[in-house]
């Protein structure tokens, strides 16, 4: 008999790199918390620091400020995200692997983030882009995960072959 959560025959096989994502995101954080202060910034490169950073908004702290609902407005809609992908991925063919890895790395990235409103009440940020006085917005490899993600649906959006 075969089971209802049979991942050789769906996107489900690709469960394992949403994983990835999660933990090498999380051990990250893990890191940057217990080895920096906050607001507290190491330069890597003339253009990268490390700097652990709070958001308690959504991306680019989008409602960071939106008060006491907020953080539970965020839980409930990478709950509600990350079930939409696990079913998308349960009944996407396998063959179907560039949209398959894409789900998998919006997921773990929701996944990892969500962690982190769950155990903190906001995101943990550290990887700080910038040059001269140009400084592009503080975010994390959950967020890499879902922004790579995104793109790669893009992508096979316009990959698709018309009939």
């Amino acid at each position: 008999m075969e089971s209802v959560f049979s991942a050789k025959k769906s996107g489900l096989h690709w469960l394992w790199l949403s994983l990835i994502v999660i933990v090498a995101d999380q051990l990250v954080k893990y890191l940057i918390r217990t080895h920096l202060l906050y607001n507290e910034s190491v330069n890597v490169f003339p253009f990268f620091n490390l700097t652990l950073a709070h958001n308690k908004g959504a991306a680019f702290s989008f409602l960071s400020e939106g008060g006491y609902w907020a953080p539970l407005l965020f839980i409930v809609t990478a709950l509600i995200i990350s079930t939409v992908l696990c079913i998308w991925m349960y009944r996407l063919p396998p063959k179907n692997y560039w949209l398959g890895i894409g789900l998998a790395l919006i997921l773990g990235g929701a996944i990892g983030n969500l962690i982190d409103r769950l155990i903190f009440g906001y995101v943990i940020d550290f990887v700080h882009l910038h040059v001269a006085n140009w400084s592009f917005p503080i975010f994390n490899i959950a967020d890499v995960g879902i922004t790579v993600g995104a793109l790669m649906l893009i992508i096979d959006i316009f990959k698709k072959k018309s009939p």
